[in-house]
């Protein structure tokens, strides 16, 4: 493993969490049940979406295969979180 690889998945467990945030975030939004019961659902799945991605991480054997695929996830996310919810005001 090079040092640019181990880079890579070291620095891959601080994205991960950035990253299940933002999934995370995205279920709340999109549970259709009352807004308390979305945040418990959801914030009770990050662990294992986080466990999942770190498994990923060090499993890979394409490091930059997974960034590429981290950055689209997390900015189509984060594109996602930018709408407006409907039945709010702005």
């Amino acid at each position: 493993m090079t040092r640019l690889e181990r880079t890579g998945r070291l620095a891959a467990i601080p994205a991960g969490y950035a990253l299940t945030s933002l999934i995370t975030a995205v279920l709340v939004r999109v549970m259709p049940v009352r807004a308390v019961e979305a945040v418990s659902i959801a914030f009770l799945s990050f662990f294992a979406i986080y466990a999942t991605m770190i498994v990923w991480a060090f499993g890979t054997r394409r490091i930059g295969r997974l960034w590429i695929i981290w950055g689209v996830a997390a900015a189509l996310l984060a594109g996602y979180l930018r709408l407006p919810v409907a039945g709010t005001v702005q």
